[in-house]
């Protein structure tokens, strides 16, 4: 999957949280696994946790990829309701002051009130003599939706890795596993301490502790 065509459809906060989501899935099953073969409980096998494990994500991956297409018809519903609000607006002030409304760009926010004014005065003769257009799924839409899907199917077979393996104990590929997870745990805290400018290190093992701790929350709970 090509970095750049990613980045094209999901911002840096969705991918990681995308990958978060589908190690902690894939994290809480092999946890419980876990607890389940030291029970005694012989039906755990290493097939068992793979199957259980990718059909968890698949499923994570297939409701992700729904709630991506619903998010960006919304977006473009509420843009299509603003040009024809604007279209609609009696007059240039109450249309540019809806423009303003609308704005929640957080660099728009160090300018003053006339600096911001000027700003949506100038969408608005843009906007005028644009069309609302119709709502509905696009292609940029089902391939933002296929990478929502493939992230967490792709995070789910790299924690399961070590149980394609004939050999070894399942104990053995438990404990690997979690490795592989809290590794992928710290590469996503040192990917978020670089977009947000916070101490790489620190970032990953909070990180780290932050995805175990949810795990174990989730698995108390009996999620």
């Amino acid at each position: 999957m090509s970095k750049k065509i990613v980045k094209r459809y999901l911002s840096a906060s969705d991918r990681l949280s995308e990958i978060m989501f589908g190690l902690i899935m894939a994290m809480t099953i092999i946890g419980a696994s876990r607890i389940s073969l030291v029970s005694g409980d012989e039906g755990v096998t290493g097939r068992v946790i793979i199957a259980a494990a990718i059909g968890c994500n698949i499923a994570w991956g297939i409701v992700d990829a729904l709630m991506y297409v619903f998010t960006a018809l919304v977006d473009r519903g509420k843009h299509a309701r603003l040009v024809t609000a604007i279209k609609q607006s009696e007059d240039e002030e109450s249309a540019v002051a809806s423009i303003c409304n609308a704005l929640e760009d957080p660099i728009l926010a160090h300018l003053d009130d006339a600096e911001r004014k000027q700003v949506c005065a100038t969408l608005y003769k843009k906007i005028v003599s644009a069309e609302p257009g119709n709502v509905h799924v696009e292609k940029d839409d089902m391939a933002g939706a296929i990478i929502c899907f493939l992230l967490a199917f792709c995070t789910a077979f790299l924690v399961v890795i070590p149980f394609f393996s004939a050999s070894g104990s399942l104990l053995l590929k438990l404990w690997l596993s979690r490795f592989i997870s809290w590794g992928l745990l710290f590469a996503i805290g040192f990917a978020y301490a670089h977009h947000t400018g916070k101490g790489k290190l620190k970032t990953a093992i909070t990180m780290v502790l932050i995805g175990v701790l949810i795990t174990a929350v989730i698995m108390v709970l009996g999620g």
